[in-house]
């Protein structure tokens, strides 16, 4: 592949990452200044890499690319948006693993088809696109529901998705790869499906605590409003 189709590859999945992000936070500012703010971060963050993919090669640039793209992100949603620390944190170790789960994917269906990185590239696209529709439409209300669970160390729950993260990048690097594949796609299915069973408990648990949260104070008002009815009486 030529440098200028990588160059186009990596501006598309950049914007399509960035879109992602976008919408897993709430801003402090309006609707169209975060969206303009997260248009030149791109802009600057995409010259500045294309840079770096173009004097370090594409090895050595896959080895910094979650410093050189994540951290003027991660910078800017901190001065943006109106989630605590914690709470950014673990949004942005969730979108890691959900990226990570969106590349290995790719990899998986060009291995078993034509073994092209056009191809390869073209299906992280269109899975990043679905996710996003599937996000915006579905899982959002889930998530945002979530994040406004008071009583929650999002310190300590920021620990799931990086050690998940953490047992990918170990089963990319270290376990053996079955001849004819680029991974250990075995191993990495594994993985995912914990990663999903614990994510299922977590939000099952989560949403019963608030239920019952919620319904305890809903009887302690009501309670409240009967004693003043008695005393009026």
């Amino acid at each position: 592949m030529n440098p200028t189709m990588r160059l186009v590859y990596l501006f598309i999945s950049l914007a399509l990452c960035v879109l992602n992000g976008y919408s897993m936070n709430s801003y402090y500012v309006s609707v169209r200044k975060p969206f303009r703010l997260f248009a030149i971060v791109t802009l600057v963050c995409f010259v500045c890499n294309a840079y770096l993919f173009s004097v370090v090669g594409r090895a050595a640039f896959m080895q910094i690319v979650i410093l050189s793209i994540g951290m003027p992100y991660f910078v800017l949603i901190l001065l943006i948006s109106r989630k605590k620390i914690s709470q950014i944190v673990f949004n942005v170790w969730l979108w890691i693993t959900i990226y990570s789960l969106v590349n290995i994917m790719s990899m998986f269906l060009n291995d078993i088809t034509f073994r092209n990185l056009h191809f390869e590239n073209n299906v992280r696209i269109i899975i990043l696109i679905g996710y996003l529709i599937v996000y915006n439409k579905y899982l959002k209300p889930y998530h945002c529901s979530i994040l406004e669970i008071a009583n929650v160390n999002w310190w300590l729950f920021s620990l799931v998705p990086a050690l998940f993260e953490m047992l990918i990048v170990a089963a990319v690097h270290y376990s053996r790869v079955p001849q004819g594949f680029s991974r250990n796609y075995v191993v990495l299915l594994v993985i995912f499906v914990l990663m999903i069973l614990v994510y299922a408990i977590v939000v099952y648990t989560f949403q019963k605590a608030h239920t019952a949260m919620k319904l305890q104070i809903a009887k302690a008002v009501f309670a409240q409003q009967l004693d003043e009815a008695k005393a009026q009486v």
